[in-house]
């Protein structure tokens, strides 16, 4: 980029790049209650008109609203969703702001700045909150798709708070093509960077700064703009906080030209299609394993597919898979289709592109709420991506054949790990794994937590009643290669020692609620209460 274009940027927009702090909370999936670090996390963040984010001008009661874009890894571990935004010309006077959006999967979010937790400006630095961001300058996106088969190698540059700076400061580059979703730059963004605009050499927005590669210098990734303004616009609905990316709910497989000779009979190219998710839109189309995927189009283009279910984009040099978010954000989402080979004959099908295909999916555990219950020492929560962050050589190896054979299309519960002391780890069960996926309770299948709470509830319920009931004492455990029966007495009785230990959850124990039934219940032995009604017979 020419000098002269970078003091431009420089003169224009370095005071609209803020400074955005948060408090990051690590929280494992795998005790989704329990907070492993706390620590300040720093990144960049810049000033954005509402239209372009598709967001109110206005708060319900008339406030003027003012939108800042940074990255979703800069705040996701933020549990208040609430941040400090920092300007240099303002010096040590820090701006509160809340998340309103955020996307994991595209590294993105918004977070909204008004008069809310601002009100004390006034008397810091004598203006008012509105006076401020009358100050700061709006950047302005293009939502246009670059095209790097045109435009790899244009100069870019990104503004941003490096190392935790105390001033924004400008590093240039250049754009070297595309890697996944990502467009990928040839210069070096260091932490705090992250969550910065990227400019074109005319000043305007093309991305968001993200990460750098590992092991690697000078090389950045971005967002480009014209993703974000595609999820905001089509995938969000109202007041949605987290937001999802768009999924075909499907899995497919490379088409061999044997198979098709023999098997299907032609010569067709396509993608063959593994397995249609349940909750997937082409599910309710027909789509079906064994189907042939041909071609895949919108309204505005058509892309074949071919036979290791790559296809052509119009805006790289590389071809990629037809299922992936680099290539269906070029897709517009309603007007979708696909030609499909079945049994001879192609098939139209036009289907709703949607981002709720019921697929499993990384969560951020510090703002998105993971459900999760203890019961004799064991922690269950739902499955989710974030759980194979935590396979050991100790854990059960099931879940990662579990979740590959699903296609990360069921959900399950996952034991995910043992709080001490754990009656089951006491019975002797020590082949029972972190990790483990739970199949079913006394033969009923469970696959939420919700459900497995409801069945452990009303079987503890009962035998907490009914102590020496040997019949309602033992109840059956199933994973998916095991079987664990379980000791309630036991489980009853190691109880308050669970309670007792420092920063045990005892509102999610199913068992804690019971105790004092359990407790009176057990006092009185079946032999006592023989003895009674013969004494109140003999009288």
């Amino acid at each position: 980029m020419p000098e002269s274009k970078i003091e431009s940027v420089v003169k224009h927009y370095k005071k609209g790049v803020c400074k955005i702090t948060a408090q990051n909370c690590e929280i494992s999936a795998a005790e989704p209650f329990t907070t492993t670090s706390d620590e300040m996390v720093c990144g960049s963040g810049f000033l954005i008109p509402w239209r372009y984010l598709y967001l109110p001008e206005k708060t319900d009661e008339g406030e003027r609203c003012f939108y800042f874009v940074t990255n979703a890894h800069v705040i996701e571990g933020c549990a208040s969703m609430r941040v400090t935004v920092e300007f240099p010309w303002l010096g040590s006077t820090k701006l509160y702001g809340e998340v309103v959006i955020a996307c994991q999967q595209l590294d993105f979010a918004v977070v909204r700045l008004t008069s809310q937790w601002n009100d004390s400006l006034e008397q810091q630095i004598g203006k008012t909150f509105q006076e401020i961001m009358h100050g700061v300058p709006f950047l302005r996106p293009i939502a246009k798709t670059l095209n790097t088969t045109k435009q790899a190698y244009h100069s870019c540059a990104t503004i941003g708070y490096p190392l935790d700076s105390q001033d924004a400061h400008l590093s240039t580059g250049k754009i070297s093509g595309r890697h996944e979703v990502f467009l990928q730059l040839n210069q070096s963004i260091s932490s705090g960077n992250s969550g910065g605009p990227l400019f074109n050499e005319s000043g305007q927005v093309i991305g968001i700064t993200s990460a750098n590669f590992e092991d690697s210098e000078g090389v950045a990734l971005a967002i480009p703009w014209s993703v974000i303004g595609t999820m905001l616009l089509h995938y969000k609905q109202d007041d949605e906080v987290i937001l999802t990316p768009p999924h075909l709910g499907l899995a497919v497989q490379n088409l061999i030209h044997a198979y098709s000779v023999t098997v299907l009979k032609s010569n067709v190219k396509g993608a063959l299609v593994k397995t249609v998710f349940d909750k997937s839109p082409l599910k309710k189309k027909g789509l079906r394993a064994g189907d042939i995927i041909c071609k895949i189009g919108d309204m505005n283009s058509e892309y074949e597919v071919d036979s290791r279910c790559l296809v052509q984009s119009p805006y790289q040099h590389d071809k990629v898979k037809f299922s992936t978010l680099n290539f269906l954000m070029l897709l517009d989402r309603h007007t979708t289709y696909l030609d499909v080979f079945r049994k001879g004959k192609m098939i139209r099908m036009d289907f709703e592109m949607s981002n709720n295909v019921g697929r499993v999916r990384t969560l951020m555990p510090a703002i998105e709420e993971i459900d999760c219950l203890v019961f004799a020492g064991m922690v269950f929560s739902d499955l989710c991506a974030n759980h194979l962050e935590d396979v050991e050589d100790s854990s059960d190896p099931a879940i990662v054949s579990f979740l590959n054979k699903s296609h990360m299309a069921r959900h399950a519960c996952v034991l995910s790990a043992f709080k001490t002391p754990c009656s089951v780890l006491q019975q002797g069960y020590e082949h029972l794994r972190p990790m483990t996926i739970v199949k079913s309770i006394n033969k009923k299948e469970v696959n939420t937590i919700e459900e497995m709470r409801k069945i452990l509830s009303r079987l503890v319920a009962r035998y907490a009643k009914d102590p020496w009931n040997e019949k309602l004492r033992f109840m059956t455990l199933n994973s998916h290669d095991d079987s664990f029966i379980i000791d309630l007495m036991l489980a009853f009785q190691l109880e308050p020692l669970l309670c007792a230990t420092p920063g045990f959850p005892t509102e999610l124990s199913v068992l804690e609620k019971h105790t004092e039934t359990f407790a009176s219940a057990f006092v009185e032995k079946p032999t006592d209460r023989s003895s009674k009604r013969r004494r109140l017979n003999s009288q």
